[in-house]
């Protein structure tokens, strides 16, 4: 039986007080050259949401977006995906100048 290899995934986890329109990843693949960008609306406060981002060995890099009223309120910048863990957290909590994002492997 052939075991098939895991998907990258990336988890956003908004333990900030801030509502979000959208989260965006965008994220680029070894095999395509193109930059692809997978979208959440409409993300409530304290809540989680997941992205799949595909074979894990084929993930190049990400970048992780919160936008409210069409102004992105923070960006993770790009992160070199890990081809070993395949399961990272990013986690946005309040701070006095406004929400920040964390990264942290799993």
């Amino acid at each position: 039986m052939t075991r098939l290899a895991p998907n990258y995934q990336v988890e956003v986890d908004n333990f900030s007080s801030q509502a979000f329109d959208e989260i965006a990843v965008a994220f680029t693949r070894h095999s395509t050259p193109v930059t692809q960008i997978l979208n959440r609306y409409n993300v409530p406060a304290s809540s989680v949401v997941s992205f799949d981002l595909g074979p894990c060995s084929d993930v190049k890099q990400y970048a992780v977006s919160g936008i409210v009223g069409g102004q992105r309120l923070f960006t993770t910048g790009n992160v070199e995906a890990d081809p070993v863990g395949c399961d990272d957290v990013v986690t946005i909590r309040d701070r006095t100048a406004g929400v920040q994002a964390e990264r942290a492997r799993r």
